[in-house]
């Protein structure tokens, strides 16, 4: 069920899936789950910001930690992707990973 940007699963979805894995309850092991789903180098940008929170970096900080240049395509897809799923904060040229993330 979509419920404006959100979606919802319903009860016949769940029992369609199955047996579902417990999430993980602290920020280290929540970090480790989204760093296996994204991999390569949105996980290590993911990583650095997990590292330096709570404060953030601007994207060349950022890019010299993770290896990856900002003015590159690959910064562009790997940024959207972390930004996409609620992973990280973007406010003019800083990037912050997602206060949610340690709640």
């Amino acid at each position: 069920i979509q419920h404006g940007a959100h979606f919802e699963i319903t009860e016949d979805g769940l029992k369609m899936a199955g047996e579902t894995p417990e999430l993980p309850t602290d920020a280290k092991s929540l970090m480790q789950m989204w760093m296996n789903i994204v991999k390569g180098g949105a996980a290590r940008m993911l990583e650095v910001l997990f590292n330096t929170y709570p404060n953030s970096m601007t994207r060349d900080e950022l890019g010299e930690a993770s290896g990856i240049l900002p003015s590159s395509g690959t910064w562009r897809n790997y940024i959207a992707l972390l930004k996409r799923n609620g992973l990280i904060k973007i406010q003019g040229n800083e990037v912050q990973i997602a206060q949610e993330i340690f709640e």
